[in-house]
């Protein structure tokens, strides 16, 4: 492989129209609900991330994925008051295809998994 290669794409992925399906409602049983993002998130967000093994969180972090995530494509589990998980759907311009994306930033408190979440 010469390196003119490198930055070829070597597989392209086009999903047919024709099978396109409408949003599915999003589920969770009682006494969970699912939330979409509200100004605010924010800091019950960080929280997650501080209660992850993921690398660590901050607000600049956070800020550069806020300016990846697709409308509509930032969820959270709440239980009452409390939020007990979350995941992101997030644009992720490759250079090569501009419709690239990845769901990412999945996390739930340990007390709240196996819980069909």
């Amino acid at each position: 492989m010469d390196s003119d290669d490198v930055d070829k794409p070597q597989l392209h992925m086009v999903w047919p129209p024709g099978l396109l399906v409408p949003p599915v409602a999003l589920e969770v049983p009682a006494p969970y609900a699912i939330q979409m993002y509200r100004p605010g998130d924010e800091v019950a967000f960080l929280d997650l991330m501080a209660q992850s093994d993921f690398d660590p969180w901050d607000n600049q972090k956070l800020a550069y994925n806020m300016g990846k995530v697709i409308p509509d494509g930032w969820f959270f589990v709440v239980a009452g008051d409390a939020t007990v998980g979350t995941g992101m759907c997030l644009h992720n311009y490759s250079g090569h295809n501009p419709f690239t994306g990845d769901v990412g930033w999945i996390f739930c408190q340990s007390f709240h998994r196996g819980r069909r979440l």
